[in-house]
């Protein structure tokens, strides 16, 4: 069977079997140079925390195509006011990226945590 390619020249069915492939992967290249849409950025704001980790999580850490280094850079993109100022020198550092979230969580989850139980009152 003679198959035949978009330009009306024959060809085997080894260069059959390797374009799909060969698309695949360059869908896969387009997909890993586009950025990630962004999340709303957090200020430090306890009760905006959990919203904002959620959504770098998703958009951003999970990347498996990002360095940690290009994660802290949209880590410092992502954020503003005191939440920002926390974890700012932490660019640069070798697992940079994942010391600033845990600066973030101990710094913002445990606060609104705290104020969630104060006006909620626990027992």
């Amino acid at each position: 069977m003679n198959q035949v390619s978009a330009e009306g020249e024959p060809y085997s069915v080894a260069q059959a079997n390797f374009e799909p492939r060969a698309d695949f992967w360059e869908k896969m290249e387009l997909r890993m140079m586009q950025r990630p849409p962004a999340p709303t950025p957090f200020d430090g704001d306890p009760s905006r925390y959990l919203r904002f980790r959620a959504n770098f999580r998703d958009q951003v850490e999970n990347r498996a195509s990002l360095t940690d280094s290009e994660k802290m850079n949209y880590l410092i993109t992502y954020t503003t006011a005191k939440a920002r100022e926390v974890i700012e020198n932490y660019q640069g550092l070798p697992n940079g990226c994942r010391l600033a979230l845990q600066v973030l969580k101990q710094r913002f989850a445990n606060t609104f945590r705290q104020t969630s139980e104060l006006l909620l009152g626990s027992d």
